[in-house]
């Protein structure tokens, strides 16, 4: 492991109680190995951000090793910089029919499903506009000095001779799947395949279903803020995930914690990866259909059955803002979702209010 990846995984741990922990100040944990109970953790550097495991019963450790396995096959399959990834032939072959894998083929359908659903709000063409932007995931850039993670310094806004250049070929539209041939094309020769947007929440469902298969009925996967949890605590009871304050007033500040068994709780938020220019923050969350990033929201959570659901739901709603965001989560089953503002208002959907405490 370099430096770099030392570095940020420090910095990160020391937030991840912040972002996710699974108690409060109040509400100490319980040892699992106190109780007796075989466990295994891990931290890895993957699919550009840092994965946090831990599970609980009997085959723990070798469970985990094969879930760093799996992410790290995954890194290379979805990769789109990878020139042995199916995305990456792909877009090399933009305007052409290119054979995929099953695992692709499914991926692409399901981010072309929720394109649909969402109005384009969520959309897996929409990397150049990010790579315009200056939000291309580089996982060996190392923090700035003084600065988190995600603050991106000396960056300003592109032209928007060049936003409205990019627009035109950012559409899921030219998306095309053939089914019986596991064959997808791009119809436009400009644009590009990504799933950047629902990678790790389909990492964080492998791992899942990775660690079910060796028999793991308690356990907690975190991928850079995409979360599964599978069942409960080792006690039986809920994971208690806090979801973090946009605008933290100081260490351990968050808004409230969410309790949950065998979801997905995805958080993104206008502070992962921005930068400042003229006192404006602009963030990685950018709406494909106007080539900008929004402004409206500073945190978005969704909980969801699976992390692919709510990685990509998470994106979705960001673009389309408090309102609408919230209508079209209610309008969804077993999908939940809470929402805070740039200016500082909160909003949730109905079932949502049940599973939350708020911090007082």
């Amino acid at each position: 492991m370099t430096r770099r990846h030392t570095v940020l995984i420090a910095l990160v741990i020391a937030s991840v109680w912040l972002i996710t922990g699974c108690g409060t100040k109040s509400e100490p944990q319980a040892s699992p190995q106190a109780e007796g109970i075989e466990s295994a953790s891990r931290v890895a550097f993957t699919l550009g951000t840092v994965a946090e495991l831990r599970a609980y019963g009997p085959g723990a450790e070798e469970a985990v090793d094969a879930v760093v396995a799996e992410l790290e096959r995954l890194t290379a399959a979805l990769d789109r910089f990878s020139p042995g990834s199916d995305v990456y032939r792909v877009n090399a072959a933009a305007g052409e029919w290119v054979r995929v894998g099953s695992e692709t083929l499914a991926l692409t359908r399901t981010a072309l499903e929720i394109a649909r659903m969402t109005d384009g709000a969520f959309d897996p063409t929409v990397a150049p506009l990010v790579d315009l932007w200056g939000f291309v995931e580089v996982p060996d850039s190392a923090p700035a000095e003084g600065q988190g993670p995600t603050a991106l310094l000396g960056r300003r806004p592109p032209e928007d001779a060049e936003i409205r250049r990019l627009l035109p070929h950012v559409g899921y539209e030219f998306v095309e799947v053939d089914e019986a041939g596991s064959r997808v094309r791009l119809t436009d020769p400009e644009a590009e395949l990504d799933f950047g947007a629902i990678a790790k929440g389909y990492a964080a469902d492998r791992a899942a279903a990775v660690l079910k298969e060796h028999g793991i009925d308690s356990a907690f996967v975190n991928l850079g803020g995409d979360i599964f949890v599978v069942g409960g605590k080792p006690d039986g009871s809920p994971w208690r995930i806090a979801i973090q304050h946009p605008r933290p007033r100081g260490p351990n500040d968050f808004i409230g914690v969410v309790s949950v068994k065998d979801r997905s709780v995805v958080t993104s938020g206008d502070y992962e990866r921005y930068f400042e220019y003229e006192g404006v923050r602009y963030t990685h969350l950018i709406d494909p259909r106007t080539g900008y990033p929004q402004q409206e929201l500073a945190s978005i959570t969704v909980v969801a059955p699976t992390g692919t659901q709510a990685d990509a739901l998470a994106t979705a709603v960001a673009v389309m803002g408090m309102e609408k965001g919230l209508e079209f989560l209610e309008s969804l089953p077993d999908v939940e979702g809470l929402l805070v503002g740039v200016d500082g208002r909160m909003g949730m959907t109905s079932g949502m209010e049940k599973m939350v405490e708020l911090r007082k």
